[in-house]
């Protein structure tokens, strides 16, 4: 019996083994503890466990305990996880770990077939792939890169040419997609927002989401959240209004139940890196100077879209900085004409652990 849960919905609030057992009952299946324990030890269930990356911080260690407890427990219970990497349970020693593989050329036109009804329209687009860089083709390696990259084709007969840029036009493509298809016709907005001020007004959310490392929201928390957007940006709006727009219009969020989530982490973090790039110079550098040291880890993907967005910026006082703090805790004279072994070199580029210039 195959069970699949997505970890974001778990709520830290209640035990891991109640979440599961909710969701096994969530597939017409009457059960109680001792039934899904007869199930786990009968080796008939499989639990598909989907980003692990996208449990609560917080939560992060417990569920981690309670996952392996069950492997323990029911040596015959078949556990599959997936997440990013770097998220915390890749170390149990109850797991092996596998790569997936990613989508390759060959994989491009059979998928895009299922998403696209044209045959015409899909060697188009195989087409456009082909004669686009090399950078955006190395990146359609999933499935939902690959169907947001129809999107933006479709309504600019274009391929970005960097995963940024890819960003970049996504949020004004799908927030004006619907307004497209009749002339003259503008869906109206609950916010009254231009859509500059909307955008603005996203990526301070974003921020702000991510400094509270919350990837799963009550109308409460993104109401608290979109305080402080405001007060950041000087807009105004109601809560049930912005997440209006967000979820229905531009569909960059979704709601489920009485939860709001991204439709893609990528998405928050890319707006999140958006908001510092649009930011003062004054306030980017006291971003940097946060995100020294060991703090970069929670924002790795921000500074790698920050690396591509605002690459002055993020040169001068980050990589320069880390890397010359790299150099001195190896006692390497940066102003000595003097060869670096291979050795020092991969010390130093791990202790930065950041993007390459």
């Amino acid at each position: 019996i195959p069970i699949f849960l997505e970890l974001r919905r778990y709520d830290p609030s209640q035990s891991f083994k109640v979440f599961l057992i909710n969701a096994i009952t969530a597939y017409r299946i009457t059960c109680d503890e001792e039934l899904f324990d007869h199930l786990a030890d009968s080796g008939k269930l499989v639990l598909l466990l989907d980003a692990f990356d996208e449990v609560e911080p917080d939560a992060v260690t417990r569920v981690v305990s309670e996952v392996e407890l069950l492997a323990q427990r029911f040596p015959q219970l078949q556990i599959v996880v997936t997440s990013r990497p770097d998220s915390g349970i890749q170390l149990s020693p109850h797991f092996r770990v596998y790569h997936l593989a990613p989508l390759t050329a060959g994989d491009q036109k059979p998928f895009l077939e299922k998403i696209v009804d044209d045959k015409k329209k899909v060697k188009e687009i195989l087409t456009a792939i082909q004669k686009s860089r090399a950078e955006i083709v190395s990146l359609l390696q999933t499935p939902l890169l690959l169907t947001l990259l129809v999107i933006i084709y479709n309504s600019t007969q274009e391929i970005p040419a960097s995963l940024s840029e890819f960003y970049e036009a996504l949020f004004q493509i799908l927030l004006t997609r619907h307004d497209k298809t009749k002339p003259g016709f503008r869906r109206k907005r609950a916010t009254q927002l231009s859509d500059p001020e909307l955008r603005k007004l996203f990526e301070a959310f974003c921020y702000a989401t991510r400094q509270r490392d919350q990837l799963v929201l009550t109308e409460s928390a993104a109401g608290g959240l979109l305080g402080r957007a405001c007060e950041i940006t000087g807009l105004n709006c109601k809560t049930e209004d912005f997440l209006n727009d967000i979820t229905k219009v531009a569909c960059l969020m979704q709601q489920e139940g009485f939860d709001y989530h991204f439709i893609h982490k990528s998405v928050l973090e890319f707006h999140a890196a958006s908001f510092i790039g649009h930011a003062s110079d004054d306030n980017a550098r006291k971003f940097y100077a946060g995100v020294s040291g060991g703090k970069w880890q929670k924002w790795r993907q921000e500074l790698e879209f920050l690396s591509q967005i605002a690459r002055p910026r993020y040169l001068r006082h980050f990589y320069v900085p880390s890397s010359l703090n790299a150099m001195r805790e190896f006692a390497i004279d940066a102003n000595v004409d003097s060869e670096i072994s291979d050795d020092q070199l991969y010390q130093i580029l791990n202790h930065v652990k950041v993007m390459a210039v």
